[in-house]
Protein backbone atom coordinates (compact mmCIF):
# COMPACT_ATOMS: atom_id res chain seq x y z
CA UNK A 1 0.00 0.00 0.00
CA UNK A 2 1.37 3.36 -0.98
CA UNK A 3 1.78 5.99 1.72
CA UNK A 4 1.21 9.60 0.71
CA UNK A 5 3.92 12.04 1.69
CA UNK A 6 3.15 14.72 4.24
CA UNK A 7 2.52 17.97 2.36
CA UNK A 8 5.18 20.64 2.82
CA UNK A 9 4.05 23.54 5.03
CA UNK A 10 3.10 26.83 3.39
CA UNK A 11 3.18 30.35 4.88
CA UNK A 12 -0.59 30.14 5.32
CA UNK A 13 -0.15 27.29 7.83
CA UNK A 14 1.40 29.64 10.39
CA UNK A 15 0.48 33.06 11.85
CA UNK A 16 1.53 36.16 9.91
CA UNK A 17 5.16 37.27 9.89
CA UNK A 18 4.58 40.46 7.89
CA UNK A 19 6.50 42.49 10.48
CA UNK A 20 9.72 40.77 9.32
CA UNK A 21 9.37 41.11 5.57
CA UNK A 22 11.59 44.21 5.39
CA UNK A 23 14.60 42.36 6.83
CA UNK A 24 17.05 41.32 4.09
CA UNK A 25 18.54 38.56 6.28
CA UNK A 26 18.02 37.58 9.89
CA UNK A 27 18.55 34.82 12.43
CA UNK A 28 16.03 32.80 14.42
CA UNK A 29 16.79 31.97 18.04
CA UNK A 30 16.14 28.22 17.85
CA UNK A 31 15.77 26.31 21.12
CA UNK A 32 14.19 23.22 19.54
CA UNK A 33 10.94 23.61 21.47
CA UNK A 34 7.55 23.94 19.80
CA UNK A 35 7.50 27.75 19.55
CA UNK A 36 10.94 28.27 18.00
CA UNK A 37 10.50 25.22 15.74
CA UNK A 38 7.30 26.74 14.38
CA UNK A 39 9.07 30.07 13.93
CA UNK A 40 11.98 28.62 11.99
CA UNK A 41 9.73 26.59 9.68
CA UNK A 42 7.41 29.55 9.09
CA UNK A 43 10.33 31.88 8.27
CA UNK A 44 12.16 29.35 6.09
CA UNK A 45 8.95 28.55 4.24
CA UNK A 46 8.26 32.18 3.46
CA UNK A 47 11.81 33.43 2.89
CA UNK A 48 14.12 30.57 1.82
CA UNK A 49 17.74 31.66 1.74
CA UNK A 50 17.24 34.68 4.04
CA UNK A 51 16.98 32.78 7.30
CA UNK A 52 19.79 31.70 9.66
CA UNK A 53 19.54 30.06 13.06
CA UNK A 54 21.36 30.15 16.39
CA UNK A 55 20.98 27.46 19.04
CA UNK A 56 22.22 28.14 22.56
CA UNK A 57 23.38 25.00 24.34
CA UNK A 58 23.09 25.76 28.06
CA UNK A 59 24.35 22.44 29.34
CA UNK A 60 21.97 22.67 32.28
CA UNK A 61 19.92 19.49 31.73
CA UNK A 62 20.26 16.01 30.33
CA UNK A 63 17.99 16.88 27.40
CA UNK A 64 20.36 19.64 26.15
CA UNK A 65 22.02 17.34 23.60
CA UNK A 66 18.60 16.18 22.39
CA UNK A 67 17.59 19.80 21.75
CA UNK A 68 20.78 20.40 19.78
CA UNK A 69 20.29 17.25 17.68
CA UNK A 70 16.73 18.31 16.81
CA UNK A 71 17.95 21.79 15.77
CA UNK A 72 20.71 20.33 13.57
CA UNK A 73 18.26 17.98 11.81
CA UNK A 74 15.63 20.68 11.41
CA UNK A 75 18.05 23.18 9.89
CA UNK A 76 19.45 20.56 7.52
CA UNK A 77 15.91 19.74 6.41
CA UNK A 78 15.12 23.40 5.71
CA UNK A 79 18.58 24.33 4.43
CA UNK A 80 19.05 26.95 7.12
CA UNK A 81 22.64 27.75 8.25
CA UNK A 82 22.95 26.94 11.97
CA UNK A 83 25.39 28.07 14.64
CA UNK A 84 25.47 26.26 17.98
CA UNK A 85 26.65 28.51 20.78
CA UNK A 86 27.71 26.76 23.99
CA UNK A 87 27.49 28.70 27.26
CA UNK A 88 27.96 28.18 30.94
CA UNK A 89 24.65 29.36 32.38
CA UNK A 90 25.30 28.30 35.95
CA UNK A 91 23.95 30.87 38.39
CA UNK A 92 25.89 32.54 41.17
CA UNK A 93 24.82 32.11 44.83
CA UNK A 94 21.71 34.17 45.49
CA UNK A 95 21.04 34.66 41.74
CA UNK A 96 17.91 33.39 40.03
CA UNK A 97 18.72 30.35 37.81
CA UNK A 98 16.14 31.53 35.26
CA UNK A 99 17.58 35.04 35.13
CA UNK A 100 21.16 33.78 34.85
CA UNK A 101 20.19 31.49 31.97
CA UNK A 102 18.30 34.31 30.24
CA UNK A 103 21.23 36.73 30.49
CA UNK A 104 23.65 34.07 29.24
CA UNK A 105 21.33 33.30 26.34
CA UNK A 106 21.14 36.94 25.18
CA UNK A 107 24.92 37.29 25.35
CA UNK A 108 25.36 34.09 23.37
CA UNK A 109 22.87 35.13 20.68
CA UNK A 110 24.60 38.49 20.22
CA UNK A 111 28.02 36.85 20.11
CA UNK A 112 26.86 34.36 17.50
CA UNK A 113 25.84 37.16 15.13
CA UNK A 114 29.09 39.04 15.74
CA UNK A 115 31.28 36.01 15.02
CA UNK A 116 29.39 34.43 12.11
CA UNK A 117 28.03 35.23 8.65
CA UNK A 118 30.50 38.06 8.15
CA UNK A 119 29.00 40.04 11.05
CA UNK A 120 26.42 41.52 8.63
CA UNK A 121 23.32 40.10 10.36
CA UNK A 122 22.09 42.32 13.19
CA UNK A 123 18.50 41.08 13.59
CA UNK A 124 17.40 38.18 15.77
CA UNK A 125 13.84 36.84 15.79
CA UNK A 126 12.41 35.35 19.00
CA UNK A 127 9.42 33.02 19.25
CA UNK A 128 7.83 34.51 22.37
CA UNK A 129 4.05 34.71 22.07
CA UNK A 130 0.95 36.03 23.81
CA UNK A 131 1.06 33.46 26.62
CA UNK A 132 4.68 34.39 27.35
CA UNK A 133 3.68 38.06 27.52
CA UNK A 134 0.86 37.30 29.95
CA UNK A 135 3.19 35.22 32.11
CA UNK A 136 5.70 38.09 32.16
CA UNK A 137 3.00 40.57 33.18
CA UNK A 138 1.69 38.33 35.96
CA UNK A 139 5.22 37.76 37.26
CA UNK A 140 5.79 41.53 37.26
CA UNK A 141 2.53 42.10 39.15
CA UNK A 142 3.45 39.43 41.71
CA UNK A 143 6.70 41.26 42.40
CA UNK A 144 5.09 44.69 42.70
CA UNK A 145 6.94 45.93 39.61
CA UNK A 146 6.76 49.51 38.40
CA UNK A 147 6.00 50.67 34.86
CA UNK A 148 9.22 49.30 33.28
CA UNK A 149 8.31 45.82 34.51
CA UNK A 150 4.62 46.13 33.61
CA UNK A 151 5.57 47.18 30.07
CA UNK A 152 6.75 43.57 29.63
CA UNK A 153 8.38 42.51 26.36
CA UNK A 154 8.44 44.95 23.42
CA UNK A 155 7.88 43.64 19.94
CA UNK A 156 11.22 45.12 18.94
CA UNK A 157 14.17 46.18 21.06
CA UNK A 158 17.93 46.71 20.80
CA UNK A 159 20.23 44.82 23.12
CA UNK A 160 23.98 44.15 22.96
CA UNK A 161 24.15 45.58 19.45
CA UNK A 162 21.36 43.31 18.14
CA UNK A 163 17.78 44.20 17.20
CA UNK A 164 15.48 41.55 18.67
CA UNK A 165 12.07 40.99 17.06
CA UNK A 166 9.03 39.26 18.57
CA UNK A 167 6.52 39.06 15.70
CA UNK A 168 4.23 36.57 17.45
CA UNK A 169 3.57 38.44 20.70
CA UNK A 170 -0.16 38.80 19.80
CA UNK A 171 -0.46 35.05 18.97
CA UNK A 172 -1.60 32.46 21.58
CA UNK A 173 0.92 29.67 22.08
CA UNK A 174 -1.61 26.97 21.31
CA UNK A 175 -2.02 28.33 17.78
CA UNK A 176 1.65 27.56 17.09
CA UNK A 177 1.36 24.00 18.41
CA UNK A 178 -1.77 23.41 16.34
CA UNK A 179 0.11 24.58 13.24
CA UNK A 180 2.94 22.14 13.94
CA UNK A 181 0.55 19.24 14.52
CA UNK A 182 -1.41 20.08 11.36
CA UNK A 183 1.78 19.97 9.28
CA UNK A 184 3.16 16.85 11.03
CA UNK A 185 6.18 18.70 12.41
CA UNK A 186 7.93 17.43 15.52
CA UNK A 187 9.64 19.30 18.33
CA UNK A 188 11.39 18.59 21.62
CA UNK A 189 9.42 19.10 24.82
CA UNK A 190 11.44 20.64 27.65
CA UNK A 191 11.06 18.25 30.62
CA UNK A 192 11.31 21.18 33.06
CA UNK A 193 8.12 22.75 31.64
CA UNK A 194 6.05 20.48 33.91
CA UNK A 195 8.04 21.35 37.02
CA UNK A 196 5.75 23.50 39.17
CA UNK A 197 8.62 24.53 41.41
CA UNK A 198 9.19 27.27 38.83
CA UNK A 199 6.78 30.21 39.17
CA UNK A 200 6.40 30.68 35.42
CA UNK A 201 5.34 27.04 35.03
CA UNK A 202 2.72 27.40 37.77
CA UNK A 203 1.33 30.42 35.97
CA UNK A 204 1.25 28.53 32.67
CA UNK A 205 -0.22 25.29 33.98
CA UNK A 206 -2.58 26.52 36.68
CA UNK A 207 -3.36 30.22 36.34
CA UNK A 208 -3.71 30.69 32.57
CA UNK A 209 -6.39 27.97 32.16
CA UNK A 210 -8.38 29.61 34.98
CA UNK A 211 -8.02 33.03 33.37
CA UNK A 212 -9.13 31.72 30.01
CA UNK A 213 -12.24 30.23 31.61
CA UNK A 214 -13.11 33.44 33.46
CA UNK A 215 -11.91 36.00 30.88
CA UNK A 216 -11.65 34.49 27.36
CA UNK A 217 -10.09 37.66 25.90
CA UNK A 218 -7.51 38.09 28.67
CA UNK A 219 -4.52 37.83 26.31
CA UNK A 220 -5.65 40.85 24.27
CA UNK A 221 -6.64 42.95 27.29
CA UNK A 222 -3.44 42.17 29.17
CA UNK A 223 -1.44 43.09 26.06
CA UNK A 224 -3.19 46.46 25.91
CA UNK A 225 -2.35 47.09 29.56
CA UNK A 226 1.32 46.29 28.91
CA UNK A 227 1.30 48.66 25.94
CA UNK A 228 -0.20 51.45 28.05
CA UNK A 229 2.48 50.88 30.68
CA UNK A 230 5.23 51.10 28.06
CA UNK A 231 3.84 54.37 26.72
CA UNK A 232 3.58 55.84 30.22
CA UNK A 233 7.16 54.81 30.97
CA UNK A 234 8.38 56.65 27.86
CA UNK A 235 6.64 59.82 29.05
CA UNK A 236 8.12 59.44 32.54
CA UNK A 237 11.60 59.08 31.08
CA UNK A 238 11.19 62.27 29.06
CA UNK A 239 9.93 64.14 32.14
CA UNK A 240 12.81 62.79 34.24
CA UNK A 241 15.37 64.08 31.74
CA UNK A 242 13.79 67.53 31.79
CA UNK A 243 13.53 67.61 35.60
CA UNK A 244 17.12 66.40 35.98
CA UNK A 245 18.31 69.49 34.16
CA UNK A 246 16.43 71.61 36.70
CA UNK A 247 17.45 69.90 39.97
CA UNK A 248 21.13 69.33 39.15
CA UNK A 249 23.60 66.59 40.06
CA UNK A 250 23.47 65.68 42.83
CA UNK A 251 19.87 66.86 43.08
CA UNK A 252 19.51 70.07 45.06
CA UNK A 253 17.03 69.74 47.93
CA UNK A 254 15.43 73.13 47.29
CA UNK A 255 14.94 72.37 43.59
CA UNK A 256 13.49 68.95 44.40
CA UNK A 257 11.00 70.52 46.79
CA UNK A 258 9.52 72.51 43.91
CA UNK A 259 8.40 69.24 42.29
CA UNK A 260 5.53 66.97 43.24
CA UNK A 261 6.34 63.84 45.22
CA UNK A 262 5.83 61.67 42.14
CA UNK A 263 8.21 63.79 40.05
CA UNK A 264 10.76 63.77 42.88
CA UNK A 265 10.72 59.97 42.88
CA UNK A 266 10.93 59.86 39.10
CA UNK A 267 13.89 62.24 38.78
CA UNK A 268 15.76 60.57 41.66
CA UNK A 269 15.39 57.22 39.93
CA UNK A 270 16.79 58.82 36.77
CA UNK A 271 19.69 60.31 38.74
CA UNK A 272 20.58 56.88 40.12
CA UNK A 273 20.54 55.47 36.58
CA UNK A 274 22.91 58.25 35.52
CA UNK A 275 25.21 57.37 38.38
CA UNK A 276 25.17 53.75 37.25
CA UNK A 277 26.03 54.83 33.71
CA UNK A 278 28.96 56.82 35.06
CA UNK A 279 30.20 53.78 36.93
CA UNK A 280 29.70 51.25 34.11
CA UNK A 281 30.60 53.46 31.15
CA UNK A 282 27.55 52.22 29.20
CA UNK A 283 24.33 54.06 28.32
CA UNK A 284 22.10 51.03 28.70
CA UNK A 285 18.92 52.87 27.73
CA UNK A 286 20.03 54.26 24.37
CA UNK A 287 23.32 52.57 23.37
CA UNK A 288 23.39 49.16 25.06
CA UNK A 289 26.61 47.26 24.59
CA UNK A 290 28.57 50.36 23.48
CA UNK A 291 31.39 51.37 25.81
CA UNK A 292 31.57 55.14 26.22
CA UNK A 293 35.01 56.80 25.86
CA UNK A 294 36.99 56.57 29.09
CA UNK A 295 37.76 60.31 28.99
CA UNK A 296 34.06 61.23 28.85
CA UNK A 297 32.85 62.95 32.01
CA UNK A 298 29.15 62.85 32.83
CA UNK A 299 27.64 65.90 34.48
CA UNK A 300 23.98 66.01 35.49
CA UNK A 301 24.22 69.48 36.97
CA UNK A 302 23.26 71.59 33.99
CA UNK A 303 24.38 74.85 35.55
CA UNK A 304 27.84 73.49 36.34
CA UNK A 305 28.21 72.12 32.81
CA UNK A 306 27.35 75.48 31.21
CA UNK A 307 29.63 77.43 33.53
CA UNK A 308 32.51 75.12 32.69
CA UNK A 309 32.32 76.08 29.01
CA UNK A 310 34.85 78.58 27.69
CA UNK A 311 34.19 80.96 24.80
CA UNK A 312 36.06 78.53 22.51
CA UNK A 313 34.19 75.42 23.61
CA UNK A 314 31.19 73.86 21.87
CA UNK A 315 27.81 73.15 23.44
CA UNK A 316 26.07 70.28 21.62
CA UNK A 317 22.33 70.03 22.36
CA UNK A 318 21.24 66.45 21.72
CA UNK A 319 17.65 66.59 22.94
CA UNK A 320 14.63 65.68 20.79
CA UNK A 321 12.81 68.62 19.21
CA UNK A 322 10.42 68.68 22.17
CA UNK A 323 13.27 69.47 24.56
CA UNK A 324 15.09 72.09 22.45
CA UNK A 325 13.25 75.18 23.67
CA UNK A 326 13.66 74.47 27.38
CA UNK A 327 17.29 73.35 27.06
CA UNK A 328 18.34 76.40 25.05
CA UNK A 329 16.50 78.74 27.41
CA UNK A 330 18.24 77.29 30.43
CA UNK A 331 21.66 77.38 28.75
CA UNK A 332 21.25 81.03 27.82
CA UNK A 333 20.08 81.92 31.32
CA UNK A 334 23.21 80.30 32.80
CA UNK A 335 25.66 81.69 30.23
CA UNK A 336 28.23 84.17 31.51
CA UNK A 337 29.86 84.78 28.12
CA UNK A 338 29.02 84.12 24.43
CA UNK A 339 28.47 80.43 23.68
CA UNK A 340 28.97 78.30 20.57
CA UNK A 341 25.81 76.17 20.32
CA UNK A 342 24.76 73.50 17.84
CA UNK A 343 21.76 71.19 17.96
CA UNK A 344 21.19 67.71 16.55
CA UNK A 345 17.38 67.47 16.59
CA UNK A 346 15.42 67.17 13.35
CA UNK A 347 11.84 68.33 13.13
CA UNK A 348 9.49 71.26 13.65
CA UNK A 349 7.97 72.58 16.84
CA UNK A 350 4.42 71.13 16.75
CA UNK A 351 2.61 74.15 18.20
CA UNK A 352 4.23 76.78 15.95
CA UNK A 353 5.71 74.84 13.00
CA UNK A 354 8.97 76.65 13.82
CA UNK A 355 12.24 75.23 12.59
CA UNK A 356 14.89 74.57 15.27
CA UNK A 357 16.80 77.79 14.52
CA UNK A 358 13.58 79.79 14.82
CA UNK A 359 12.95 78.22 18.25
CA UNK A 360 16.50 79.13 19.26
CA UNK A 361 16.11 82.71 17.96
CA UNK A 362 12.93 83.10 20.02
CA UNK A 363 14.64 81.90 23.20
CA UNK A 364 17.70 84.03 22.44
CA UNK A 365 15.58 87.19 22.33
CA UNK A 366 14.14 86.31 25.74
CA UNK A 367 17.23 85.07 27.59
CA UNK A 368 20.46 86.28 25.98
CA UNK A 369 20.85 89.22 28.50
CA UNK A 370 23.01 91.17 26.07
CA UNK A 371 25.36 88.34 25.03
CA UNK A 372 25.94 87.53 21.36
CA UNK A 373 25.91 83.75 20.90
CA UNK A 374 26.69 81.66 17.80
CA UNK A 375 24.16 79.07 16.66
CA UNK A 376 24.02 76.26 14.14
CA UNK A 377 22.65 72.82 13.27
CA UNK A 378 24.58 69.59 12.74
CA UNK A 379 22.63 67.22 10.54
CA UNK A 380 22.88 64.43 8.01
CA UNK A 381 22.58 60.64 7.61
CA UNK A 382 23.73 59.24 10.94
CA UNK A 383 22.37 56.29 12.88
CA UNK A 384 23.59 56.70 16.46
CA UNK A 385 24.68 53.07 16.82
CA UNK A 386 26.89 53.22 13.74
CA UNK A 387 28.43 56.53 14.83
CA UNK A 388 29.11 55.08 18.28
CA UNK A 389 30.76 52.05 16.68
CA UNK A 390 33.16 54.32 14.75
CA UNK A 391 31.74 53.51 11.31
CA UNK A 392 32.21 56.06 8.44
CA UNK A 393 29.82 59.01 8.50
CA UNK A 394 29.46 62.39 6.74
CA UNK A 395 27.47 65.32 8.18
CA UNK A 396 26.78 68.98 7.47
CA UNK A 397 27.01 71.87 9.91
CA UNK A 398 24.79 74.81 8.95
CA UNK A 399 25.27 78.27 10.41
CA UNK A 400 25.51 81.90 9.39
CA UNK A 401 28.71 82.01 11.47
CA UNK A 402 31.80 80.81 9.60
CA UNK A 403 33.69 80.77 12.88
CA UNK A 404 31.17 78.34 14.40
CA UNK A 405 31.38 76.10 11.34
CA UNK A 406 35.16 76.04 11.74
CA UNK A 407 34.84 75.13 15.44
CA UNK A 408 32.48 72.25 14.62
CA UNK A 409 34.71 70.96 11.85
CA UNK A 410 37.72 71.08 14.14
CA UNK A 411 35.83 69.16 16.82
CA UNK A 412 34.27 66.42 14.66
CA UNK A 413 36.14 66.20 11.34
CA UNK A 414 38.58 63.35 11.90
CA UNK A 415 38.99 59.61 11.41
CA UNK A 416 35.80 58.11 9.99
CA UNK A 417 33.78 61.34 10.21
CA UNK A 418 33.67 64.10 7.59
CA UNK A 419 31.98 67.44 8.29
CA UNK A 420 30.85 69.77 5.50
CA UNK A 421 29.62 73.32 6.08
CA UNK A 422 26.64 75.27 4.75
CA UNK A 423 25.02 78.65 5.31
CA UNK A 424 21.56 77.34 4.43
CA UNK A 425 19.99 76.67 7.84
CA UNK A 426 16.48 76.54 6.39
CA UNK A 427 17.40 73.95 3.75
CA UNK A 428 19.36 71.78 6.17
CA UNK A 429 16.70 71.83 8.89
CA UNK A 430 13.69 71.35 6.62
CA UNK A 431 15.41 68.44 4.90
CA UNK A 432 15.89 66.79 8.29
CA UNK A 433 12.24 67.33 9.21
CA UNK A 434 10.57 66.28 5.97
CA UNK A 435 12.69 63.14 5.47
CA UNK A 436 11.34 61.71 8.74
CA UNK A 437 7.76 61.97 7.47
CA UNK A 438 8.74 60.45 4.12
CA UNK A 439 10.51 57.58 5.92
CA UNK A 440 7.20 56.65 7.55
CA UNK A 441 5.59 56.64 4.09
CA UNK A 442 8.39 54.43 2.73
CA UNK A 443 7.97 52.08 5.69
CA UNK A 444 4.25 51.79 4.99
CA UNK A 445 4.99 50.94 1.36
CA UNK A 446 7.48 48.25 2.34
CA UNK A 447 5.17 46.94 5.05
CA UNK A 448 2.34 46.58 2.53
CA UNK A 449 4.81 44.83 0.19
CA UNK A 450 4.20 47.35 -2.60
CA UNK A 451 7.63 46.65 -4.08
CA UNK A 452 10.82 48.51 -4.93
CA UNK A 453 9.17 50.52 -7.68
CA UNK A 454 6.79 52.05 -5.16
CA UNK A 455 9.65 52.82 -2.76
CA UNK A 456 11.55 54.60 -5.54
CA UNK A 457 8.45 56.64 -6.37
CA UNK A 458 7.95 57.66 -2.72
CA UNK A 459 11.57 58.74 -2.35
CA UNK A 460 11.69 60.61 -5.66
CA UNK A 461 8.39 62.41 -5.38
CA UNK A 462 8.99 62.96 -1.67
CA UNK A 463 12.27 64.65 -2.52
CA UNK A 464 10.39 66.90 -4.96
CA UNK A 465 8.02 67.88 -2.12
CA UNK A 466 10.97 68.63 0.13
CA UNK A 467 12.61 70.85 -2.49
CA UNK A 468 9.42 72.82 -3.12
CA UNK A 469 8.95 73.48 0.58
CA UNK A 470 12.57 74.50 1.16
CA UNK A 471 12.43 76.98 -1.70
CA UNK A 472 9.13 78.46 -0.53
CA UNK A 473 10.47 78.80 3.03
CA UNK A 474 13.47 80.84 1.84
CA UNK A 475 16.09 78.10 1.65
CA UNK A 476 18.01 76.75 -1.34
CA UNK A 477 16.37 73.81 -3.07
CA UNK A 478 19.79 72.46 -4.13
CA UNK A 479 20.58 71.85 -0.44
CA UNK A 480 18.08 68.99 -0.64
CA UNK A 481 20.43 67.19 -3.05
CA UNK A 482 23.12 66.95 -0.37
CA UNK A 483 23.69 64.99 2.83
CA UNK A 484 20.89 66.62 4.83
CA UNK A 485 18.30 66.07 2.11
CA UNK A 486 18.53 63.08 -0.20
CA UNK A 487 21.36 61.53 1.84
CA UNK A 488 19.39 61.50 5.08
CA UNK A 489 16.21 60.53 3.21
CA UNK A 490 17.81 57.40 1.71
CA UNK A 491 19.19 56.34 5.08
CA UNK A 492 16.03 56.92 7.09
CA UNK A 493 13.65 55.50 4.50
CA UNK A 494 15.60 52.30 3.83
CA UNK A 495 17.74 51.60 6.91
CA UNK A 496 16.51 49.00 9.37
CA UNK A 497 17.75 51.07 12.32
CA UNK A 498 15.33 53.87 11.40
CA UNK A 499 12.62 54.46 14.00
CA UNK A 500 10.47 56.40 11.52
CA UNK A 501 10.64 53.60 8.94
CA UNK A 502 9.73 51.17 11.72
CA UNK A 503 6.61 53.22 12.51
CA UNK A 504 5.52 52.88 8.88
CA UNK A 505 6.17 49.13 8.81
CA UNK A 506 4.10 48.56 11.93
CA UNK A 507 1.28 50.84 10.77
CA UNK A 508 1.12 48.70 7.64
CA UNK A 509 0.90 45.61 9.86
CA UNK A 510 -2.27 47.02 11.42
CA UNK A 511 -0.89 48.19 14.77
CA UNK A 512 -2.18 51.34 16.43
CA UNK A 513 0.06 54.36 16.72
CA UNK A 514 0.04 54.41 20.58
CA UNK A 515 1.05 50.74 20.59
CA UNK A 516 3.89 51.41 18.13
CA UNK A 517 5.24 54.42 20.00
CA UNK A 518 5.13 52.53 23.30
CA UNK A 519 7.25 49.71 21.85
CA UNK A 520 9.87 52.05 20.33
CA UNK A 521 11.32 53.38 23.58
CA UNK A 522 12.77 56.30 21.61
CA UNK A 523 11.36 59.36 19.86
CA UNK A 524 10.24 59.03 16.23
CA UNK A 525 10.35 62.67 15.13
CA UNK A 526 8.34 62.06 11.96
CA UNK A 527 5.26 61.29 14.04
CA UNK A 528 5.61 64.47 16.05
CA UNK A 529 6.26 66.85 13.17
CA UNK A 530 4.09 65.48 10.34
CA UNK A 531 1.20 67.78 11.19
CA UNK A 532 3.55 70.77 11.60
CA UNK A 533 5.14 70.13 8.18
CA UNK A 534 1.65 69.95 6.69
CA UNK A 535 0.67 73.22 8.39
CA UNK A 536 3.79 74.93 7.08
CA UNK A 537 3.09 73.66 3.57
CA UNK A 538 -0.47 75.06 3.70
CA UNK A 539 0.80 78.38 5.04
CA UNK A 540 3.30 78.66 2.16
CA UNK A 541 0.82 77.26 -0.41
CA UNK A 542 3.07 74.30 -1.28
CA UNK A 543 1.55 71.08 -2.59
CA UNK A 544 2.86 68.04 -0.67
CA UNK A 545 0.50 65.11 -1.31
CA UNK A 546 2.65 62.37 0.28
CA UNK A 547 3.23 64.44 3.41
CA UNK A 548 -0.48 65.30 3.57
CA UNK A 549 -1.43 61.62 3.36
CA UNK A 550 0.98 60.79 6.18
CA UNK A 551 -0.67 63.46 8.29
CA UNK A 552 -4.06 61.82 7.74
CA UNK A 553 -2.71 58.33 8.49
CA UNK A 554 -0.95 59.42 11.68
CA UNK A 555 -4.03 61.31 12.88
CA UNK A 556 -6.18 58.22 12.35
CA UNK A 557 -8.27 59.72 9.55
CA UNK A 558 -7.00 57.22 6.95
CA UNK A 559 -5.68 53.69 7.13
CA UNK A 560 -2.46 52.97 5.16
CA UNK A 561 -4.24 51.04 2.40
CA UNK A 562 -6.72 53.84 1.71
CA UNK A 563 -3.92 56.41 1.77
CA UNK A 564 -2.14 54.50 -1.01
CA UNK A 565 -5.34 54.36 -3.07
CA UNK A 566 -5.91 58.08 -2.57
CA UNK A 567 -2.37 58.93 -3.67
CA UNK A 568 -2.52 56.70 -6.73
CA UNK A 569 -5.94 58.03 -7.70
CA UNK A 570 -4.78 61.62 -8.12
CA UNK A 571 -5.04 63.23 -11.55
CA UNK A 572 -1.99 62.93 -13.84
CA UNK A 573 0.46 65.84 -13.80
CA UNK A 574 3.61 67.11 -15.47
CA UNK A 575 6.64 66.10 -13.39
CA UNK A 576 8.14 69.05 -11.51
Amino acid sequence: MAVSATPKPTPADFPSLDALQHLPAFAVALSGGADSTALLIACATRWPGRVHAVHVHHGLQDAADLFEAHCVTLCQQWQVPLVVQRVNAAHAPGESPEDAARQARYRALAQALTNNWGGVIHDMVLAQHADDQVETLLLALSRGAGLPGLACMPQQAERLGVTFHRPWLPVPGQVLRHALVATAQTWVEDPTNADTRYTRNRIRLELLPALEKAFPAFRQTFARSASHAAQAQTLLQEMAEQDAALVGHPPAIRALQQLSTARQTNVLRHWLAMAQMQASGVNQAYLPGIQLPKGLKLESNFSKAIKRLSSKDLLVVATPMSGLSETIAQALKEAEHPLNIIWLCKGLEPQTAFLPHQVVERENKLHSHGLSHSFGALSGPSFAREVAAGMPCALTVASTSKDLCAIVQTAFHHGNMRIYSSEDLIGVELGGAVKNVLAIAAGIGDGLDLGLNARAAVLTRGLAEMMRLVKAAGGRSETCMGLTGVGDLILTATGDLSRNRRVGLELAAGKSLPEILASLGHVAEGVLCAAAVGDLAKRLNVEMPITAMMGEVLSGKLNPQDAVKKLMGRDPKIES
